[in-house]
């Protein structure tokens, strides 16, 4: 049973159709605004140049083509264009094509088939759009608002067609007068009753385009305020970010003012502690106080460092220029030193002390050792004229034998361990410059 659709086509001949119904489809999808061009170019392709209905390029020079079907499908005429289709979309002339048809409409399976085939191959660039019934009617009806001027000219020539016929049919027979003006009436009828229901479809058409702007106006809103709520948000979390990042530089500001005030009070406690030694004459171990040394020079190390930080944090607050930003920051560092200059000079005698304990330790090392080959030697010359003696040489020659073999063995013991033997001009067994012997630890 013929619909609102096959009614409002009704009177108009394919190609009419096919004009008007692109027309209201342009209105209707708003192709011209998102930039289509009707009528564009025509693509060659090996069966023949393709032409379409409209088409668009995007930003990136890629070719959008549509076609509009108003009614049936699958003519010889549509096969060829779809092959044609395939062609350009798989060589990349066109990188989509968009087919509207209307649903109701007759569709051939050789189209539908051919249709499905190119969704399958070439995915998302092959798109088939069909439309309602009534949007299909909404369509014609705009496009029949472009025919306005030339459908009132048919009407006014239809209508002195009528005239006339009535004149010639009234000179022929009355009868045929009276059945003329009949049909002029009833066309009159039809004529108001035609321009009343243009006037409701317009009067529809009003209310829709104020419910689109309502719904419009609506969108718009929503989007500024979720904007408006975005920027706070964003403004809430930067505060937020920002009083927690002064939080945690505060915390580590105190604490490195109290790891500086405990260094501080460590090396006092140390220096005090090696003038009681001293002044006690108790034995200071080297070795422990090392030790101490390294863990106190490596909390300087990190309070340095943690100052170092807490400076630069401080000046990027500031946002000074990267040149300024260097000399600022070098500036705090000689200030700082300068403030510690107690605390370096604590670490230096701890140091220098370490140096001089491990030169006493070593002196005394030495001596010990000297003490114990010089007795061994004596023992050793001592037993060895006893055994000269029981053999019954004379004691001068075993004295004089007694000395040759201890030199001898002394130069032979000298040599093993690498000593150049003695020069004639004496030398100090200590560093006549003062200076220590590098402590080496692993």
């Amino acid at each position: 049973m013929p619909d609102e659709y096959d009614q409002i086509r009704e009177p108009y001949d394919n190609p009419a159709r096919g004009r008007i119904f692109e027309n209201g489809i342009e209105q209707l999808f708003h192709d011209r605004q998102n930039g289509y061009v009707p009528k564009p170019d025509s693509y060659s392709t090996s069966i023949g140049p393709r032409h379409y209905d409209k088409a668009r390029a995007d930003e990136h020079g890629r070719i959008h083509a549509a076609e509009d079907k108003s009614g049936k499908t699958g003519s010889r005429n549509d096969l060829r264009e779809l092959e044609k289709d395939r062609e350009l979309l798989r060589k990349g002339v066109i990188e989509t094509l968009r087919v509207r048809t209307v649903a109701g409409e007759k569709m051939s399976s050789a189209y539908r088939e051919l249709l499905t085939e190119m969704q399958q191959e070439l995915g998302s660039r092959v798109i088939h759009q069909e439309l309602t019934r009534e949007q299909a009617c909404l369509a014609f009806d705009m496009g029949l608002a472009y025919e306005k001027d030339a459908r009132q000219l048919e009407l006014r020539t239809r209508l002195e067609l009528d005239r006339a016929e009535r004149a010639r049919l009234r000179l022929e027979n009355i009868r045929e007068i009276v059945k003329a003006r009949e049909r002029a009436e009833a066309l009159e009828r039809a004529e108001r009753a035609q321009q009343a229901g243009e006037q409701e479809q317009a009067r529809q058409r009003d209310i829709e385009k104020a419910r689109e702007r309502a719904a419009l106006f609506r969108d718009m809103e929503r989007f500024r305020e979720g904007v408006e709520r975005g920027q706070v948000e964003a403004r809430e979390r930067a505060e937020r970010d920002r009083e927690a990042r002064e939080q945690d530089q505060a915390r580590q500001r105190e604490e490195t003012a109290r790891i500086r005030d405990q260094l501080s009070k460590d090396i006092q406690a140390q220096t005090k502690q090696i003038a009681r030694d001293r002044e006690s004459g108790r034995e200071i171990d080297p070795d422990r106080l090392y030790e101490i040394h390294k863990d106190l020079v490596q909390g300087l190390n990190v309070v340095r460092e943690r100052e170092r930080e807490d400076t630069r944090e401080m000046l990027e607050t500031l946002h000074v220029s990267r040149d300024q930003a260097r000399s600022m920051e070098l500036a705090f560092e000689l200030s700082r030193e300068e403030k510690r200059e107690d605390v370096v000079k604590g670490l230096n005698e701890i140091a220098l002390t370490v140096q001089r304990e491990d030169q006493r330790r070593e002196a005394v090392e030495k001596d010990r050792r000297e003490r114990e080959a010089q007795q061994r030697e004596r023992e050793a010359r001592e037993a060895y004229g006893q055994a000269l003696r029981q053999r019954g040489i004379p004691p001068e020659i075993a004295a004089l034998v007694q000395h040759q073999e201890a030199l001898d063995h002394a130069m032979e013991r000298g040599r093993e361990l690498g000593v150049e033997p003695p020069q004639v001009q004496g030398r100090s067994r200590g560093d006549p410059s003062g200076r220590g012997i590098e402590r080496t630890r692993d």
